[in-house]
């Protein structure tokens, strides 16, 4: 079984070679960035269904599933943009099904794909009858006007995104636009000692201070925090930063280990988890319906590390870091949720 995937994402690629291998014998999957870059590799290879997202470059995606559909290949659409006109107009463009990235993590895709390769010649037949009906003029131009709406709502968001950001660090995003994020998760592990230890004040003032002391160490690095918790973190760096994300993990590290050492300890020592991955994300002021892989990817693998202390990145991360900085760390014996894991973890 032959498919092809059109997606920019790098960080999906390993977790859906993982999943397609895991799942189907004898499968051949190929990457291709952008629509062009999949019409390109067509004509000479045989494909038996394509996956796409919805941003494919400079072609329309209805324009790409029309290229597809012509060629007779079932085409199943998985993006991170989802919103209902995209999904409607995308099935009427001849897509089989659409799945959000916000669901891939459910198990759903392979049951897609087998639903998809059991209808696939049913669908052919279904193509062929009605390419013999040609749409009436008015129906194209009212179809046209439908899929232009698309572009009038995402100019819309921007503007009102534009129009009513109140915080500093929203300033460098729009919503609805697409971003490659790398995003560090720290995670405090308190001492069962240290909680019992004091009321619930002076703990919850003592974790916050903590945070804190770490949180402040970010910006020196290029980085933005993304959303904060009682005893953790999130924060964000640009494409460029991978380097930027790590040097500000080693320093969290540091400063936590010296914090052990001060009068601000009390009893065992405060320590941490991070994990850093990065993915493309599609913005959205209400941060709570961004979905996003890395950002998943670095709060379970601050969990992920087998000793406290233990800074966790995917193999996205380690290919953007020198060689200087890669020498620190080893490659895990085992994929974790399908991806390729590096580890830099204390040694006593």
């Amino acid at each position: 079984m032959n498919i092809l995937v059109i997606d920019s994402d790098q960080g999906l690629q390993e977790y859906y070679t993982n999943l397609m291998e895991s799942e189907f014998q004898n499968v051949q999957i190929t990457f291709r960035k952008t629509a062009r870059q999949a019409m390109e590799y067509l004509p000479s290879h045989e494909v038996d269904v394509a996956i796409t997202e919805t941003a494919v470059g400079d072609m329309d995606i209805f324009e790409f599933i029309e290229q597809l559909r012509v060629r007779r290949i079932p085409v199943i659409v998985i993006s991170a943009d989802y919103t209902e006109r995209l999904i409607v107009e995308t099935l009427r463009a001849g897509a089989l099904d659409f799945v959000s990235k916000n669901n891939i993590k459910l198990g759903l895709v392979p049951n897609i794909i087998t639903r998809c390769l059991l209808e696939a010649d049913r669908w052919t037949r279904i193509q062929e009858f009605s390419q013999s009906l040609p749409h009436r003029e008015a129906w194209i131009k009212l179809n046209q006007r439908a899929r232009e709406f698309l572009q009038i709502e995402r100019q819309e968001r921007e503007r009102s995104n534009l129009q009513h950001r109140k915080e500093a660090a929203d300033q460098v995003f729009i919503d609805g636009q697409s971003y490659y994020i790398n995003y560090l998760y720290l995670q405090l592990l308190i001492p069962p000692e240290t909680s019992r230890s004091m009321d619930e004040r002076h703990y919850v003032e003592y974790v916050r201070r903590h945070l804190q002391r770490l949180i402040d160490i970010v910006p020196q690095h290029n980085g933005a925090v993304w959303t904060r918790k009682e005893d953790a973190a999130f924060f964000a760096f640009s494409e460029e930063e991978a380097l930027s994300a790590l040097l500000a993990a080693l320093e969290m590290r540091s400063a936590s280990r010296l914090a052990a050492f001060t009068n601000d300890s009390s009893g065992d020592p405060v320590q941490i988890r991070i994990g850093i991955a990065g993915s493309k994300t599609i913005y959205r002021e209400d941060k709570g319906r961004i979905y996003s892989e890395g950002l998943n990817l670095a709060a379970h693998l601050a969990l992920y590390g087998s000793q406290t202390d233990s800074v966790c990145i995917t193999a996205g991360v380690y290919e953007q870091l020198n060689q200087r900085s890669r020498k620190y760390f080893f490659k895990a014996p085992q994929a974790f949720e399908g991806h390729t894991i590096y580890c830099f973890e204390y040694l006593a």
